[in-house]
């Protein structure tokens, strides 16, 4: 009767190689990462060269980059900059994750509200001479984040009637020069028109008439401006509720700041007099 010879039934597992050891066939073991199987029965055969006697199973991949050192706190991911691997730390809650395009870097930025990313919300309920928002003691930042701001005022009362002005600031001091340029205009329930212009005011000027200081006469404001440096800074604005006389009333102005400087905050005040209430909210847009 003829004699069959089955051999190993299944691959041996003998871990790494070893030059001193004999293996025989389907024997397998490991070698720089990668897997061998024995095929002919030898000692002192180097499986990644000697292909007469091993056959190559699995090979060694890339390494990967041990990241304990570049991840340090929970939240936080990793990106690549200019020239390696960076560490993105866990941001701010509620904050999303923004590509700055080809060739930049990641960021957190906060969730946008229709295009609009709010930056902070002041609330005035006592007198005050003015509302600042800048990068020193308001805390807020004003820089090349965003390419265009929007604020928003609702509830705002003077202590008489005056008209809203608005100067940008840099480095906490306001552009107070006579750099300010601008043309309003305002129409109220019984279509009466009004206007104003300057060409050289020290501050901003939003409407052509007076707004209210009775408490339940109110207007809603709004102020668009860009800060880009190197360049003159542009403003709109725009109202709607009461004038000083009681009457519905609605008005915008257009201006410039003709100053190419670094901005970095905004202060809104009245002709004279202060501000008894208000809610203040600043926005940004990136595009």
């Amino acid at each position: 009767m003829a004699t069959v010879t089955l051999g190993n039934i299944k691959f041996n597992w003998k871990g790494a190689w070893n030059s001193g050891t004999a293996y025989v066939i389907d024997d397998v073991v490991s070698l720089s990462g990668s897997s061998y199987v024995s095929i002919q029965a030898g000692t002192n055969q180097n499986p990644a060269s000697a292909s007469a006697y091993w056959q190559q199973m699995s090979a060694a991949g890339t390494d990967g980059t041990d990241l304990t050192s570049t991840l340090t706190t929970q939240g936080d991911i990793v990106y690549r900059d200019g020239s390696g691997l960076a560490r993105l730390g866990y941001g701010t809650a509620g904050q999303v994750l923004q590509t700055g395009g080809s060739g930049a870097n990641p960021s957190w930025v906060d969730a946008s509200s229709g295009g609009f990313n709010l930056i902070k919300t002041v609330t005035v309920s006592s007198s005050v001479s003015s509302v600042i928002f800048d990068n020193g003691s308001s805390g807020v930042v004003i820089d090349s984040t965003y390419n265009w701001y929007r604020m928003l005022i609702t509830n705002l009362q003077f202590s008489s009637q005056q008209v809203m002005r608005a100067r940008l600031r840099n480095g906490g001091s306001d552009y107070s020069a006579s750099e300010y340029e601008y043309a309003t205009e305002n129409r109220d329930g019984s279509n009466n028109v009004g206007s104003n212009t300057s060409t050289g005011d020290t501050s901003m000027r939003f409407n052509a008439r007076n707004q209210p200081y009775n408490t339940t006469q109110h207007t809603l404001n709004e102020i668009d401006f860009t800060i880009t440096s190197g360049r003159y800074k542009p403003f709109m604005g725009r109202s709607g509720g009461f004038n000083g006389n009681g009457e519905t009333e609605n008005g915008q102005g257009g201006g410039i700041l003709k100053n190419t400087g670094t901005v970095d905050g905004i202060k809104i005040f009245p002709n004279s007099g202060t501000i008894e209430s208000g809610i203040f909210s600043l926005y940004g847009m990136s595009k």
